[in-house]
Parts: structure tokens; sequence; C-alpha cells
């Protein structure tokens, strides 16, 4: 299914650019976040076309979008605070676009922190999956707190993560995924990219979010 090219905004917040694939009737709808942008982190990134596909042949539809300054995204990186009201601006968008459906949050990396904070500041997110969350790493890049777990009540949560990716430690992220009463993933000899992994990654992603329906 061929995604199209998107352009939104909230209020008065940057416009930002996207890719939105809805398969007929659909019985979800998630938002897409990416990794960190200083990095080059951006909709693009290997992991989130697949996992668009992914999301959009098991029925749900699927938004990828560039945070504010990546890509053709107006505005510039703010450090996460502005990128979660990117996510805002993403959810209001989907909605509009594929009413009365449950709605979900995927994000990946920096994107995956942005999103749980999100999910947790929405309040009517059905469910989460944070694939590869940097919490190890978090003393090295820009990253708004996490949420506190009664902020979560409510919305089913998965963290993914690999055996080798220094980034996101399945010990760490096991740690974060108690905090939340979720499930975690791990995928043996994966690094941070999932190279070799992505039908691994994007099918439990696409699966969780079902059970959520």
């Amino acid at each position: 299914m061929e995604a199209r090219a998107v352009r939104f905004s909230l209020g008065d917040g940057p416009v930002l650019e996207g890719r939105l694939a809805v398969p007929p009737q659909p019985r979800g709808a998630a938002v897409l976040c990416h990794p960190y942008p200083p990095l080059g982190g951006s909709m693009s990134n290997a992991l989130l076309p697949p996992l668009q596909r992914a999301l959009a042949a098991a029925g749900w539809a699927a938004l990828r979008f560039n945070f504010r300054g990546a890509g053709r995204s107006e505005g510039s990186f703010d450090g996460g605070r502005g990128e979660i009201d990117d996510v805002a601006a993403a959810l209001a968008f989907i909605r509009s676009e594929t009413p009365d459906v449950p709605v979900a949050i995927a994000g990946w990396s920096f994107g995956a922190i942005i999103g749980l904070v999100a999910a947790a500041r929405d309040g009517a997110v059905a469910a989460y999956a944070g694939i590869a969350p940097p919490v190890s790493a978090a003393s090295r890049i820009e990253l708004p707190a996490t949420p506190a777990s009664e902020a979560v009540v409510g919305i089913r949560t998965l963290f993914v993560c690999g055996t080798e990716d220094p980034v996101s430690r399945p010990d760490d992220a096991r740690d974060l995924a108690q905090r939340y009463d979720g499930e975690v993933f791990v995928v043996e000899g994966a690094g941070h990219f999932f190279d070799g992994h992505h039908d691994v990654v994007t099918g439990r992603v696409a699966s969780f979010f079902d059970a959520a329906t």
C-alpha cells in the first residue's frame, strides 16, 4: 500500500510533513516517532517505512512524520519539549483521518521516549510500543523525563530491544518496562538499528497493537 504525503499542524505550531497509509476500513491508527534529529533521525530511517507497511498490512492506518526541524518540517529541534507537541499534532491529525478507531504510538530510540510522554499526556492512547528506548544512553543525549507510572494506566505497553544494543540494554529496558507493567521483547543478536531483524520487530509491534483492538 502506497503512503501519501501529508502536512499538518496543531494550532500555531510548526507545519510538519509526514507519510500516511490508510487501509480500507482500518481497525486502528498508529503514529510512528523517529530517532534523535540532531544525529540524523527522520521518518525515513530504515526501520520506520517497513513498520508502516507491516501495520498497514495488518489493517492499521499508520502515520510516520518528521519532528520539527527534520526534513521539510518547519521549526527547529527543541530538546524533546516541542517534539512532544509534534506527537500531539500527529495524533490529532490521524484521528481526523480515521475517526472512531483505537489509536497507538510506536517510537524508536529518541522517538520511544517522546512517544511515551505524549501517550501519557494524551490519556486516550490504547497501546504504546517503545523500540530501543535510549535508557542506557540517557546521559549522552537530551531527553524529557519519563512520565510517572500512574500516567500510563490503561495503556498497553511494549518495549523492544536488542541484545547487542549499548543504547538500550535489555536489563535497562526491563527496568523501564517494570515501571509501567509493560512487556519486553528482546531480539537476539540485534543492535540499535535492528539490521537483519526488521521483520521480527515490525511483526511483533503489529501483533501487539492488534491485541488492543
